[in-house]
């Protein structure tokens, strides 16, 4: 058995922490009563709060005043507020003063900040400049300095020339080459039968063929005339390709028109079939060169290795030079 000194001991213990205990559940309680809520207190570590909310001050407030709407409050202040604007001082922009109207008009905060704003952006523009020729290399070259001109004070890129027209273009994206091959033969059997039907004798732009006629003096070089020469009619001299002579006019009759109206019309029609085919033959030449603009595009679909030494224009394709391997 415990001595009683071990006893008095224990017992001062038990009662110490029993008021200890006591004391802060004491403390807990208090909190609890003058806490927003309300409470129930079973053990320090099992609290179980029940919240009820408080009345907003501010609106019993207002209502103690007179029961007021915050909403119908500020649209009545807005109200007085526009009303007592049209009844304050009208507040108008300082003017020029009469002795510097030569001025103009009087400069504002907005004018100034533009003109500073145009000011330091051109002093800026200067600055880069200045400091770009300071950083400037004498041994410097890029391409663009040969492939510029000076126009009215500004650098002009020099336009290159076209190397392909749009029609030529628009027609390589919509068609293959098959079918250029056949539209540019079919160019060429009509250009064909076209030359079969005319002569090509009298065309514009044709040399014309020179005959020389060779005299002893000078007396039989003035009296000289080409149809007693030639024996014809002075009216058949420009017909070059069909010209009778005197002798076979009397024996047989002339073929063909004598009208000089009809003459004039066929000489018409003649005209208009040269015109045909001399459009039918740039027809056949540019059909033709865009057949060998789309091989050479897909020649250059290989990856064999190439160099290219000539540039393509809008009458000939580019030519490139590709390096030779033995084909098996």
């Amino acid at each position: 058995m415990p001595s009683p000194a071990v006893r008095e001991t224990e017992k001062a213990r038990g009662a110490q922490t029993a008021r200890t205990e006591g004391g802060s559940r004491a403390r807990d309680e208090r909190r609890c009563r003058h806490g927003d809520g309300v409470m129930t207190l079973r053990r320090r570590d099992d609290i179980t709060h029940r919240h009820t909310p408080r009345p907003s001050a501010r609106i019993d407030r207002r209502s103690a005043r007179g029961g007021a709407v915050p909403g119908r409050a500020v649209a009545m202040s807005a109200a007085f507020r526009k009303a007592a604007k049209s009844r304050q001082r009208q507040h108008r922009e300082r003017a020029q003063p009469a002795c510097r109207k030569k001025l103009g008009l009087l400069e504002k905060k907005q004018d100034y900040r533009l003109r500073a704003q145009d000011y330091h952006k051109k002093q800026n523009a200067l600055r880069a400049l200045q400091k770009k020729a300071l950083d400037k290399n004498p041994d410097e070259f890029y391409f663009k300095m040969i492939r510029t001109q000076l126009q009215d004070g500004v650098h002009v890129i020099k336009q290159p020339k076209d190397e392909v027209t749009p029609e030529q273009m628009k027609l390589m994206k919509t068609q293959d080459l098959k079918y250029v091959e056949m539209k540019r033969v079919a160019e060429a059997k009509k250009i064909e039968r076209l030359k079969s039907e005319l002569h090509l004798l009298d065309v514009e732009g044709k040399q014309p063929n020179k005959h020389v006629f060779f005299f002893d003096t000078k007396k039989e070089v003035q009296e000289f005339d080409i149809a007693t020469h030639l024996n014809t009619a002075p009216e058949l001299v420009d017909r070059v390709y069909n010209r009778p002579t005197i002798a076979t006019l009397q024996k047989e009759t002339l073929k063909g028109a004598t009208d000089p109206a009809h003459l004039k019309k066929l000489d018409q029609q003649r005209k208009n079939q040269y015109d045909l085919l001399k459009q039918r033959i740039e027809r056949e030449k540019s059909m033709f060169v865009i057949a060998q603009k789309i091989q050479t595009r897909k020649d250059l679909l290989d990856k064999t290795h190439k160099v290219k030494v000539k540039k393509e224009t809008t009458n000939s394709p580019a030519i490139y030079k590709f390096k030779f391997q033995r084909k098996r």
